[in-house]
């Protein structure tokens, strides 16, 4: 779910066919139906909005890929019910986060459970970038403003690990390198 706007809300779902849907409020009800979005995938989407009538949604396909599709303000690109295709391979849900208008970072758990990311820098994509590590579920990833990012994750020795992002380099130790460990006996996601 996300909010583009006060009193407006959108919310995307994995429906039994496997394919997204929405179901949206404008300030006042529901929408009648649920839009039907296309596609195939495996765990539920993730969406953000940067601004004003802007929606951008991601959802890992069968294929382990990452798909996207955005709202521009008057229509979904690339249409309705089809996706562009970002690549990839992820075993978990994509999280997706804006440090500003036209700028989108997108985590998931690719091979051997460490974390990647992809990036739109208001033109292109990335490439995907690993980020190390060894995780059990999809990170947590926080914003503090459009240089400063932390992320999140539960390791498969169950502790929570930490990384962040300055502007210029991932610390502790860089892109692949290890994570700060703050301790902890996570279960589940965080």
């Amino acid at each position: 779910m996300t909010a583009w706007s006060t009193n407006r809300l959108d919310l995307f779902v994995i429906g039994n066919d496997s394919a997204v849907y929405q179901k949206y409020w404008n300030g006042s009800a529901w929408s009648a139906t649920w839009v039907y979005m296309g596609g195939t995938f495996q765990y539920e989407p993730a969406a953000v909005s940067w601004g004003p009538n802007r929606l951008d949604v991601f959802a890992i396909s069968m294929d382990s890929a990452l798909y996207h599709k955005a709202w521009n303000g008057s229509q979904w690109l690339p249409s309705l019910t089809t996706w562009d295709n970002l690549g990839g391979i992820s075993h978990e849900k994509p999280v997706i986060v804006s440090r500003s208008p036209n700028l989108l970072d997108v985590f998931v758990i690719g091979e051997a459970h460490g974390i990647f990311q992809k990036s739109w820098n208001g033109t292109s994509w990335s490439g995907f970038i690993g980020l190390g590590g060894k995780f059990l579920h999809a990170p947590s990833v926080v914003v503090q403003d459009i240089n400063h990012m932390n992320i999140f994750a539960t390791g498969v020795d169950s502790s929570v690990w930490h990384k962040w992002w300055d502007g210029a380099t991932w610390g502790p130790s860089g892109t692949a390198g290890p994570y700060e460990s703050i301790g902890g006996a996570a279960l589940g996601p965080l």
